[in-house]
């Protein structure tokens, strides 16, 4: 009251007769309906829901993949019957369409879809590859086999291959964590001849970040602990660009290449040593080759001392023999012929 109001602009105006006839109001339909009308806040919060489910969503729904595997929940990667495919139907399967077909007999399970589809196949072709050509003497420590002749003294090598993306960890050292899973699986899946334990199992995961090769009794002698050092240096340096189809690849190449070899010879066996021997030996003669040269340099000085002091004795008595005749010169009277004035006086 008593105050001067302001004039309605033209806006209000219109707007009230608007309402006033019943129609709806125009800026309400236009922040309702209008489809570009949103909120930069939603936006925010709708990127952080996508950044973070994302991941999640793309990956596959296996039991394993967020809590971590466990020995029992992970899956087999052989099917000999229709039975044990019907039985495994409500269980994770390997991950690869060509590791489920019936009656194959790679031993490559990738539930996680670790490898790609180019990858998982060259794998396993690459394991069938090894197992026909790479073949291992049965027996050789302890003598052949009783009732088998030389030819049927040789098996087959089989190389099995479990990817995860997690383990479930009971333990604090996930080394050990990954032994007792890899030597759980390498016995659950029968890996290798049963009778000459011809079998080697490679197992990585990867949030865990370890890897571990379980091998047979049959290939101790063959696949050393340095030659498994050497096929995990090898594949480290793949994993770290994330190129997990190459690793796998080459640490089975490798696995294949080294028990084709064979057992290690002297010089794999013990050339580190050697080397360290000989390189010991070469450093303690030279320490002595140094030491005697000094002392033969400093023998050498004392007799060049010992003769040039001889020499200065020598020097010193001929000078003096010399002086001596010289004072021996002077000091001698000439014959005298006449005599002296004053001798008659006298």
């Amino acid at each position: 009251k008593g105050k001067q109001q302001s004039r309605p602009s033209s806006w209000h105006v219109f707007n009230s007769l608007a309402m006033a006839k019943g129609a709806p109001d125009p800026l309400f339909k236009a922040r309702k309906y209008h489809p570009y009308h949103v909120s930069s806040y939603a936006i925010y919060k709708l990127c952080c829901v996508l950044l973070t489910l994302g991941p999640c969503l793309a990956q596959p729904d296996t039991p394993g993949y967020r809590d971590g595997w466990r020995l029992y929940q992970y899956p087999s990667p052989l099917r000999s019957s229709s039975k044990d495919t019907k039985e495994s139907s409500s269980t994770p399967r390997c991950g690869s369409f060509h590791v489920e077909a019936q009656g194959s007999t790679s031993f490559l399970c990738d539930p996680d879809g670790l490898l790609s589809r180019e990858g998982a196949i060259h794998v396993h072709e690459l394991l069938d590859d090894v197992r026909k050509a790479v073949t291992v003497e049965c027996g050789a420590r302890q003598g052949p086999m009783p009732g088998s002749g030389k030819e049927s003294n040789r098996k087959s090598l089989e190389i099995g291959v479990a990817l995860v993306h997690k383990l479930r960890r009971t333990r604090q050292d996930p080394v050990a964590e990954a032994e007792g899973f890899a030597r759980g699986l390498h016995d659950k899946w029968g890996v290798g001849d049963a009778a000459c334990h011809t079998g080697a199992l490679l197992f990585l995961s990867r949030v865990d970040r370890t890897m571990y090769v379980s091998r047979g009794r049959g290939l101790e002698a063959i696949l050393t602990d340095d030659r498994i050092d050497e096929v995990m240096e090898e594949v480290k340096a793949l994993l770290r660009r994330g190129d997990w189809d190459q690793g796998v690849v080459t640490a089975v190449e490798m696995i294949g290449q080294w028990v084709e070899r064979g057992p290690p010879g002297f010089w794999e066996r013990h050339g580190g040593l050697v080397l360290m021997v000989a390189l010991t030996v070469a450093v303690l003669a030279y320490l002595l080759w140094w030491e005697r040269k000094k002392k033969l340099e400093g023998r050498s000085y004392e007799e060049a001392k010992r003769k040039l002091e001889r020499i200065e004795r020598e020097r010193t008595r001929l000078e003096a023999l010399d002086l001596a005749e010289s004072y021996e010169g002077l000091m001698s009277c000439p014959i005298c012929l006449e005599d002296f004035e004053g001798e008659e006086e006298e």
